[in-house]
């Protein structure tokens, strides 16, 4: 892409890379296959992988960079690494209000900068249930940070590093959804792309998604981490799309399966190949546009170390993945024994699979009545708000009518009480007229008596 044409087309927004200092005890449950040191080095591998794919997407060069780390004492060592990849960091962002010269905020809009920020805890644990509050925290900083800025996109995505193969189109693809200024007009709403091992790789949030609000309850380190973001998300009102599939690389069987899928790729920058799958969320795509707009990436410093590690070796210019059993499978290989290994792999991979979808099937079903549950309340509320409507319509028709039959009431009321006033006149008046007619009698007769005594 020519950023000159296609400046319009570039997302803002911000990226947060949530990430722990890689040392001895970063990436633990991979020492048993590569040792702490070796662990420590395809940590930092696969950070450097990130780091470098995002720095290098066009459509990115207008989107904020932060990359929140853990613990803070671990500052020197992550700028050491963003100088060993050459990408300036002019802000270290230690404070919840930071003032920026002029000449950081000219850094602030350069594609490969990066801002450093420290997470604001007590625990140095990304899986412990802190987690949820360091990610509040780092939303309202960054936030702040993207309200210095002249950017009507306002939308934050979070990124873990245990994910090398990022998939770019996803990530362009969040921070559109989630700003309130895109292109559909449609209401800004989260962005959510699942892991394999239940947790989510990618979560990007709308401006109007509450800080305080979106993290409480989610279970985190747990088989339905994603599904109660996704729930925490929706009961605060924010609707979530659903992405790919993402693979976390936590369990010396996910180093194995990385390789593979790497000796299986083209290490050439313009393309990736993906294997063929009906994997309704590896093969999902949005409707983003033709993806020949996004720059792909390979992660290079993620090969490179699994060869130092020996995972991946080279055999007569062939790659080579070590795997169980001594079984190898090499890069461009088709003889008929590696396509029986290629097929054993797959066979183990979709045994696995579906040991692990049958597990997640059954907490689903164990737990995720909740989740229907609150499905229910709100088709119950959206109901029962129709039915208020309704009530209110015809009860207002109702009191206009009974108002009228109130007047028709009262007005015959009156009248028979003007008839009632006018009968007891008319008696009045006839007994008034037996008195004059009396009185007239007696004073008839009281002259004749008169006369006669005369």
């Amino acid at each position: 892409m020519q950023s000159e044409d296609n400046n319009t087309m570039c997302v803002g927004g911000a990226i947060v890379v949530f990430a722990k200092c890689p040392g001895p005890n970063s990436k633990t449950r991979l020492s048993p296959l590569l040792g702490a040191e070796g662990a420590s080095s395809l940590a930092q591998a696969m950070l450097s992988d990130i780091l470098t794919s995002l720095s290098n997407q066009p459509l990115l060069k207008n989107t904020l960079k932060v990359l929140c780390y853990a613990p803070k004492s671990g500052e020197a060592q992550m700028i050491s690494i963003l100088q060993s990849l050459n990408l300036p960091y002019p802000l270290i962002y230690d404070d919840i209000y930071v003032d920026i010269d002029e000449e950081q905020f000219q850094l602030l809009n350069n594609s490969n900068t990066w801002i450093l920020m420290p997470m604001k805890s007590t625990s140095d644990d990304l899986t412990s249930s802190s987690l949820g509050d360091k990610l509040e925290d780092a939303l309202v900083r960054t936030r702040q940070l993207l309200d210095t800025r002249e950017d009507s996109n306002k939308s934050v995505l979070f990124l873990g590093m245990d994910s090398p193969e990022l998939p770019l189109e996803e990530i362009v693809h969040g921070l559109q959804v989630a700003s309130s200024s895109n292109d559909n007009n449609k209401q800004a709403k989260a962005h959510l792309c699942p892991a394999n091992d239940g947790g989510y790789g990618l979560l990007s949030l709308p401006y109007r998604a509450s800080s305080l609000k979106i993290f409480k309850g989610v279970r985190w380190s747990h088989p339905l981490t994603a599904v109660s973001q996704m729930k925490a998300l929706t009961d605060n009102n924010v609707d979530v799309s659903i992405g790919k599939l993402m693979f976390d690389i936590d369990e010396p069987n996910d180093v194995q399966d990385l390789a593979k899928r790497l000796v299986g790729s083209n290490d050439d920058d313009s393309k990736i190949i993906e294997e063929e799958t009906d994997d309704v969320l590896t093969s999902y795509t949005h409707g983003i546009g033709s993806t020949d707009n996004i720059q792909q990436s390979f992660p290079h410093h993620t090969k490179n170390q699994l060869i130092d590690l020996g995972i991946i070796q080279i055999h007569d210019d062939k790659h080579v993945v070590k795997v169980d059993n001594d079984r190898e499978k090499e890069e461009g290989d088709i003889d008929e024994s590696t396509k029986v290994v290629s097929l054993q792999g797959q066979l183990r991979q979709a045994e696995h699979r579906a040991t692990v979808l049958s597990d997640r099937l059954k907490i689903v079903k164990e737990s995720g009545s909740s989740v229907i549950q609150s499905l229910n309340e709100e088709l119950e509320d959206v109901a029962q708000h129709s039915a208020k409507v309704e009530a209110a319509m015809i009860k207002e028709l109702s009191s206009l009518d009974s108002k009228r039959r109130a007047e028709r009431s009262d007005y015959q009321k009156r009248i028979s009480e003007w008839i009632s006033l006018a009968n007891n006149q008319k008696e009045d008046i006839d007994e008034y007229e037996r008195k004059i007619e009396s009185l007239l009698s007696t004073v008839l007769m009281m002259g004749d008596d008169a006369g006669s005594d005369v």
